[in-house]
């Protein structure tokens, strides 16, 4: 059972290496649900904890102290665009550590009013949403290693186009409680190409190679992350036909459009986190996004643009999350989080 798992696990992820990103539909699959993790820069699958957020960025990082948690997650995104999700987690096999979790998430875009080619309202109006259930499942492996994989059934609609795919994320997860040391490497979303219904054309999913690690120091309260993403792709700049050469005026000097180099392409898979462990029921977290800052920010004021900061705490039965992160000049995303145990009610009782 354990090599076959293994070996699904490995054929899954050389698929998933054959990817190069572009030209996809349905990035929704993409969203950052926790805020936990929206506070850790928008990427993290490396932190080994009991909290079943987590499983969201990484099936293998499930385990049964995750047993009988709901969480809720709601992000308020940009131009009143909501979504929304929650998950149950269930250890069915305390034995190897088998354990299952069903996740839903939503994504409504609002109303749209109907125009022609040229903006002119023509009357009536539309809606879109993409939706998602994911069911994941991970066991142990060997003492420090899990594995597992999360199959997602994918619908989206937009106004009478309709959407349907299947996906899956295959992961795995390392930690060293010694040492306070965790590893996390996923393939996310695999799967075949999709078209909306009366669409010939057909789309590649978001797929996409992460690898993160995360380490408690030793003598002081403080969680530090690192995680590549889009290892798939080595360059991940985008080409501006806006930025040309210019001329000085009065040198009459060309001026040349200055190419990203070797350090920001490689920073641009780089999302640094950290988490400020005051006590085991109040942390502070910040993130830094680089490639979100070279590709968002304005040049003459670039802000806070891809920081992101939030916190975590405890409230009787509820570990209550929040995070702000910086997109744009324009604004940033809300996100709250809302985690408990049904078996902390059934307790109570």
């Amino acid at each position: 059972m354990k090599a076959r798992f293994l070996l699904l696990i490995l054929f899954y992820s050389c698929i998933g290496c054959g990817q190069s990103g572009g030209g996809n539909t349905l990035d929704f699959l993409q969203l950052v649900q926790p805020s936990r993790i929206a506070a850790l820069g928008g990427s993290n699958l490396s932190i080994f904890d009991g909290d079943a957020n987590m499983a969201s960025s990484n099936p293998g990082l499930l385990n049964a102290s995750m047993h009988d948690k709901v969480t809720l997650n709601f992000v308020d995104y940009f131009a009143g665009i909501n979504y929304a999700s929650a998950s149950y987690t269930f250890a069915i096999d305390t034995t190897i550590d088998r354990v299952l979790q069903a996740n839903m998430l939503n994504a409504n875009y609002g109303t749209f009013q109907y125009a022609n080619a040229t903006g002119q309202l023509i009357g009536g109006s539309f809606t879109a949403n993409d939706a998602l259930l994911s069911i994941s499942y991970a066991q142990q492996f060997a003492s420090s290693i899990r594995g597992g994989m999360a199959l997602k059934f994918i619908y989206s609609a937009i106004e009478s186009y309709h959407a349907f795919g299947l996906a899956a994320d295959v992961g795995a997860s390392y930690y060293n409680e010694e040492r306070g040391v965790s590893i996390g490497a996923v393939a996310r979303n695999i799967g075949p190409s999709l078209s909306y219904s009366d669409n010939g054309a057909r789309e590649s999913l978001p797929t996409e190679l992460q690898l993160g690690i995360s380490k408690k120091l030793k003598y002081a309260p403080f969680r530090v992350s690192i995680t590549l993403e889009n290892l798939q792709k080595w360059d991940l700049t985008l080409e501006n036909p806006n930025l040309t050469d210019q001329t000085d005026p009065l040198t009459g000097e060309v001026i040349e459009v200055k190419q990203p180099g070797f350090v920001d392409k490689a920073m641009r898979h780089v999302v640094l986190g950290g988490e400020l462990l005051l006590t085991d029921n109040f942390h502070i977290r910040t993130g830094f996004n680089y490639k979100r800052r070279r590709e968002l920010k304005l040049a003459a004021r670039p802000g806070m643009i891809g920081f992101s900061l939030g916190l975590g705490m405890k409230i009787n039965r509820f570990h209550l999350s929040y995070a702000r992160a910086s997109y744009h000049r324009a604004g940033g995303t809300n996100s709250l989080s809302i985690v408990t145990s049904i078996g902390e009610f059934r307790s109570k009782r």
